[in-house]
């Protein structure tokens, strides 16, 4: 359903949907959201600190 309501195209759909089954998974396993919150924040940090990096590197 937030894949939906954003927009995804198609590629950003499944790897939502698989990103939010592997927490669902996580969950089940461990009975801890703390868990899932932690690997939430580690993903988005993959994410985004490369992406900062690059658009924030000097201009040559």
């Amino acid at each position: 359903m937030f894949a939906l309501l954003h927009f995804y195209d198609g590629y950003g759909l499944a790897s939502v949907a698989a990103f939010g089954f592997s927490c669902a998974l996580l969950y089940a396993g461990t009975g801890s959201l703390t868990t899932v919150i932690v690997l939430h924040m580690l993903y988005n940090s993959a994410i985004k600190i490369p992406e900062w990096i690059v658009y924030h590197a000097p201009l040559g």
